[in-house]
């Protein structure tokens, strides 16, 4: 009489042991994931002179035509990169000036004429 009431006993603890340790794992999962940001652009200006791009913060992109982005958006010309600035706090990211190329090499040229430099 007294062994069928300690085999319930036994699969009553066994039960609740059971269920408690299930209960702990179940708390103490972990599920391990990765986020990659990738950097990206909009044209926030275009003018004559070069294109204004509102970039991913921290990101400037030294040929922005390979932007997936931006494919067909931006002027077939070389890009130079002329000015990195962050951009209005509620607006957040940066501002990235780019000239075309041709025009960024005669700004130089101009800046440097007159001057002589002996070695």
């Amino acid at each position: 009489m007294f062994q069928p009431q300690f085999k319930q006993l036994l699969h009553a603890s066994a039960a609740a042991v059971l269920s408690v340790a299930c209960a702990a794992s179940a708390a103490q999962t972990t599920i391990r994931f990765t986020v990659t940001v990738v950097g990206t652009c909009k044209i926030q200006e275009q003018d004559a002179a070069g294109v204004t791009l509102r970039c991913t913060r921290d990101f400037s992109p030294a040929d922005p035509r390979t932007l997936p982005a931006l494919l067909g958006q931006l002027p077939p010309q070389p890009l130079a990169l002329v000015e990195i600035r962050a951009a209005d706090v509620g607006e957040g990211g940066t501002l990235n000036r780019y000239v075309f190329a041709a025009a960024a090499n005669a700004d130089q040229a101009e800046q440097h004429a007159g001057v002589l430099a002996f070695y």
